[in-house]
């Protein structure tokens, strides 16, 4: 569908979702149209937002701010935590209300979730969909929140619109010098025999889009000044907007100067990705959608932690005064010392820590029956699917389910 259209089907959605979550929507959306709808934390107006009302996330922290226990997913925790550490501290809301205790079920997960959410990084498709939302031309119309900012306080904001310009060109330099660099493979990790080709090669690219990002920063944010002086809330909510998305474009450009400066050694690893997508970042589109529009390529810059340990101690263990892990996989050889390792926890923690290991109650030998198929084909053979099919309803029979 076009953004258009899909903002219509959205709006009709929401008349009848009880949740408005994504996942309940019969279409795939593209990323830049569910950006302009979704809630993100740094982007929230929380209750100065003149749709609260209506809002699906309001309803639900206020749910949860009742509740005497959350259940949440790693993903949604370390948002939190990461908003948290950002700034917003434990004793007001964030993306979750505040908490003092956490249980984290299937633990073995947790340092995968951390390193995801304490990793930082950008790529065209990201920067494109931030600036997007600022200015841009669609059936030969201007739309963003640049013109609807110079409409509703009647400065023109004449200079912006290139500065623009000149991030995306700078982003899209960029991407090709990177992409170049990776050649036919999908990763490239920057350490002491690359790290000098890859500055000859993108060095320069780096430079040049920091510079035109702190150029439009320092101009616009000059002109939100202005423009907020009116004392208007409908302009302090649209300037609240733009902040937000030269939030996003300048941490862009701070993992770009980390980039030139990268080192092998130290806590941090630098390494760039291919990405692939639709009409947005990474994602998986129905066939119908993918048939209709080639896949896009772009190359995704990420600074990933190496160890997590001391990321932990600040958002976890020291904060919160009681932390509880639990999975049946955390030792190695009845030891939790290579886990713990691994996630901070020991004695620099600074923590009393228990463990314990204990037997499941389940009574395997009597309840569980193991077949194994001798006779099945590989999992990427096309006959493995009707393999499967016509095995397992076999297997249930035998087994009487």
């Amino acid at each position: 569908e076009e953004p258009d259209g899909e903002l219509a089907a959205i709006g009709e959605w929401a008349l009848t979702t009880a949740t408005g979550d994504r996942t309940d929507l019969s279409f795939f959306p593209s990323d830049e149209t569910w950006s302009r709808v979704c809630s993100e934390a740094d982007a929230c107006l929380g209750l100065r937002c003149h749709r609260r009302e209506g809002c699906f996330v309001l309803r639900a922290r206020r749910e949860a701010s009742a509740a005497v226990v959350l259940v949440a997913n790693h993903h949604l925790l370390f948002a939190d935590l990461a908003f948290r550490m950002a700034g917003a501290g434990f004793e007001d809301p964030g993306v979750l209300p505040p908490f003092r205790r956490v249980i984290f079920d299937e633990a073995h997960n947790v340092e995968k979730a951390a390193t995801s959410f304490f990793s930082r990084s950008f790529n065209r498709f990201s920067l494109m969909r931030y600036l997007n939302r600022l200015h841009r031309r669609r059936k030969g119309k201007v739309v963003g929140l640049v013109p609807m900012l110079a409409r509703i306080s009647g400065h023109p904001l004449k200079g912006v619109p290139g500065l623009i310009g000149d991030v995306r060109e700078a982003a899209e330099n960029l991407d090709a010098r990177c992409s170049a660099l990776m050649g036919e493979g999908g990763s490239f990790l920057l350490e002491p025999g690359t790290r000098d080709r890859f500055l000859a090669e993108a060095g320069e690219a780096l430079a040049d889009l920091s510079a035109r990002i702190r150029e439009l920063i320092e101009s616009f944010t000059a002109a939100i000044d202005t423009v907020q002086e009116d004392g208007r809330e409908e302009s302090a909510n649209l300037a609240w907007e733009c902040r937000v998305q030269l939030n996003r474009l300048s941490e862009a450009a701070g993992v770009a100067d980390q980039f030139r400066a990268a080192e092998a050694a130290g806590n941090e690893v630098y390494w760039m990705e291919a990405l692939r997508g639709g009409r947005g970042e990474g994602t998986v589109r129905a066939a119908t959608a993918a048939a209709r529009e080639p896949a896009r390529s772009a190359v995704r810059l990420v600074i990933t932690p190496l160890a997590i340990g001391p990321l932990m101690r600040e958002a976890v263990y020291e904060p919160l005064p009681t932390v509880v892990f639990t999975s049946a996989t955390l030792t190695v050889a009845d030891s939790f010392g290579y886990w713990a390792g691994r996630i901070g926890l020991d004695a620099r923690s600074g923590r009393e820590v228990s463990t314990g290991v204990f037997p499941s109650p389940f009574d395997y030998r009597s309840n569980v029956l193991i077949g194994v198929p001798t006779d099945a084909p590989a999992p990427d053979a096309p006959g493995y699917r009707p393999f499967l099919g016509a095995f397992l309803g076999e297997a249930l029979a035998a087994s009487r389910g």
